[in-house]
């Protein structure tokens, strides 16, 4: 198991940058860094995972199999992180990306899922809400 507490962890915000954009330099001006800080980061990111994680190709940058096969796991940790730490914020639905899971059993259900729906979409376009309407017996809950 590796030791993330051996790893600046900005070095990953560097790794998804530099595999989104392509190149160092634009990479480099995505993040605010200076393009020197950014290939000092990615040499650091190269000598942990012992590959060169990206490759000159004929437009800039290509991924190594190996860079291939860590992004997914690395972009989608990210993802959650700045969503985690914008809803600690506070919620916004107008830039919330939550999913939520409703259950309305009442026979009028599908009528008022589709009026919640509407009213959601307009104030937090992001969202995703998905309904429940069917029927429970009484006393399922207890």
């Amino acid at each position: 198991m590796f030791n993330l507490r051996s790893l600046d962890l900005n070095l990953l915000t560097v790794f998804e940058a530099i595999y989104d954009i392509g190149t160092v330099s634009r990479a480099a001006d995505h993040l605010a860094l200076s393009q020197s800080a950014t290939s000092h980061a990615l040499s650091r990111l190269r000598e942990v995972c012992k590959d060169d994680l990206f490759v000159r190709a004929r437009h800039g940058l290509a991924p190594t199999p190996v860079a291939k096969d860590m992004y997914p796991a690395i972009k989608q940790a990210l993802e959650a992180l700045r969503a985690s730490l914008a809803e600690a914020s506070g919620f916004d639905p107008a830039v919330s990306q939550r999913h939520f899971h409703l259950s309305i059993p009442h026979p009028m259900g599908p009528f008022y899922a589709l009026d919640l729906r509407a009213a959601a979409a307009a104030v937090a376009p992001g969202i995703r809400l998905t309904f429940d309407t069917v029927s429970r017996p009484v006393g399922l809950e207890a």
